[in-house]
């Protein structure tokens, strides 16, 4: 079975339940592997039995996540990475943005896929959901004309949305809304 990412949140959705469960495992992979600073990218899925990481990296999390976490906190992680790297400390002046910044709000992004494999025949809606409340930016991921494959992979997905809100349930409602709305990206796949 794979798992594909369709959305995250920065800061994650609070629940103390799930915080409890996930402090005790996102650290193992770095750990594990010797990581005292820098960016590293750890994915953990909760199931029933509990957390279990996915996948741990030495490099900043994709899929705009740097993005998410400036847009919700005022922190620029590619900066403070490039800065360290440098031989710079860098988590007083990340410390200050946080004490400065209490933006009080939160950043998501939503992904969309095609309904079903094919060709991507248009794309419409993009600059409507741009101007939708909250939203930050709409970004069509592949062209028309492209070939389109099953949401086995992050390769097929077509398009994101990002969107802030005061809370992270407002930032992905806004994300998610704009994703569903009537006149968000549409695709026509033309199956074989």
């Amino acid at each position: 079975m794979n798992f594909v990412e369709l959305g995250h949140v920065s800061p994650r959705i609070s629940q103390p339940r799930i915080k409890k469960r996930s402090s005790i495992s996102w650290n193992r992979g770095p750990d594990a592997l010797g990581v005292e600073f820098g960016a590293t990218d750890t994915e953990i899925i909760l199931g029933k039995a509990g957390p279990s990481v996915i996948e741990t990296h030495i490099r900043m999390g994709g899929d705009e996540i740097p993005a998410l976490a400036f847009d919700a906190t005022g922190v620029d992680l590619a900066d403070c990475l490039v800065r360290q790297t440098l031989g710079e400390k860098v988590l007083s002046n990340i410390l200050t943005v946080l004490a400065e910044n209490r933006r009080a709000r939160s950043s998501a992004i939503w992904f969309l896929a095609a309904p079903a494999a094919g060709e991507l025949v248009d794309m419409s809606g993009l600059d409507e959901a741009a101007e939708t409340e909250g939203v930050t930016e709409v970004k069509l991921l592949v062209r028309p004309g492209s070939t389109i494959g099953n949401l086995e992979s992050s390769d097929a997905r077509i398009a994101y949305v990002r969107a802030i809100g005061k809370t992270p349930e407002l930032a992905v409602n806004s994300a998610r809304k704009c994703r569903g709305a009537p006149r968000v990206p549409v695709t026509d796949a033309r199956c074989e």
